[in-house]
């Protein structure tokens, strides 16, 4: 069947809210990790998974924040920021704006407070002036690296997909699933070990047909592992649902005549279902979702995701920003409602999840008759 105007709005609205929230909460940590041969859904492929799902494939994602002073004593620059910069220890910014051309490039950085932190930068450099500012953006996986058999060196890369360049089968990233797809008569990796660096999402953001009452009360989700801690020497597996996420789904709909020569206004419901690991993570979601009121939101055209059949990214990059569009849909209503009260009475119900309901009212003019 062709695709049709609900699954275009539906599809849209999914990537819409990944990067609202991505964005906007900063959801995301930046990361590195083995991936780890899983067992394949498709024919003909081998696929290689990270203990971790959703990764971050939106390249316009960014966080901009100005940049008070900056400092050097003996290759430590130390910058102070207006504001507080949200940063990690071991992010990769890119600062620009520096008189001192040393100083505008990227880095790791080490923080020592909520407007302070330090990196590495040549002996002498000395103070900076300018109208500087710090980029902080997430590690999207393009590419990987990978070891000799029997050894965890991976110096070998990078390989990037369909590049000719061995393993020679490596197909596509989906970075959805947090996986790598290889194709061959055999498995092209073989003995070698894989590693890559990548952004990990806050929030997973899945389509979904289920009850609110199935997801809540009888889906055992999986709490993502934590940067933090040690990694998992094992692959998420492709069936496997991971929280925090959101779910969202369409709930219906109507079309109401609007002017004549045929143009509805035709009215989408849908609700998302966030699942979060915290009440402080429940709440900024939810209020930027609720945020969401009044914008008009993108329409994504088919031909503005450069994916293959699996769902993989095959070289080009996805610029949510910049990818082509076939309309927008208006967001004239989003409600907001919290499932806690009751929680105590499902005994399914881990404990440990926050839930709430995010609904959102999408009109468009359409002449859905021609």
């Amino acid at each position: 069947m062709k695709t049709q105007y609900e699954n275009k709005v539906m599809s849209s609205l999914l990537l819409f809210v990944d990067h609202e929230v991505t964005q906007k909460g900063d959801a995301y940590t930046n990361h590195g990790s083995a991936f780890y041969k899983i067992d394949s859904l498709f024919s003909d492929y081998y696929v290689y998974a990270s203990p971790y799902k959703q990764l971050v494939s939106d390249t316009s994602v960014a966080a901009t924040v100005s940049v008070s002073t900056i400092t050097e004593d003996s290759g430590t620059a130390t910058a102070t920021t207006s504001t507080n910069h949200l940063l990690r220890t071991g992010d990769t910014v890119v600062i620009s704006g520096a008189d001192q051309s040393a100083y505008n490039a990227s880095f790791v950085v080490t923080v020592t407070g909520n407007t302070t932190f330090t990196f590495s930068i040549a002996s002498g450099t000395g103070a900076v002036s300018g109208t500087i500012v710090v980029v902080k953006k997430p590690e999207v996986l393009t590419g990987i690296y990978f070891s000799a058999p029997g050894t965890t060196d991976f110096t070998e890369g990078p390989m990037f997909v369909q590049s000719g360049t061995p393993p020679w089968g490596f197909d596509s990233i989906n970075h959805m699933q947090g996986q790598l797809y290889f194709t061959g008569d055999s498995d092209p990796v073989g003995g070698s070990g894989i590693s890559g660096s990548y952004a990990i999402k806050e929030f997973n953001v899945f389509l979904t047909s289920m009850p609110e009452e199935q997801l809540l009360f009888e889906t055992k989700l999986a709490l993502n592992p934590r940067t933090s801690d040690a990694n998992p020497a094992v692959g998420m597996e492709a069936n496997a649902q991971s929280y925090p996420a959101i779910f969202i789904k369409d709930n219906g709909g109507t079309s109401e005549e609007f002017a004549l020569g045929g143009v509805e206004d035709t009215i989408v419901n849908a609700r998302a279902i966030v699942l979060a690991d915290s009440m402080f993570s429940l709440d900024a979601t939810c209020g930027i979702l609720k945020d969401t009121v009044r914008k008009n939101m993108p329409i994504v055209a088919q031909t503005g995701l450069s994916l293959n059949a699996l769902g993989g990214f095959t070289g080009v990059n996805y610029d949510y920003t910049d990818t082509a569009t076939e309309g927008y849909c208006y967001i004239d209503r989003v409600t907001v409602s919290k499932n806690i009260a009751n929680r105590g009475d499902f005994e399914n119900l881990n404990p440990n999840v926050f839930s709430a309901f995010v609904d959102f009212e999408l009109h468009n003019h359409r002449m859905p008759r021609l």
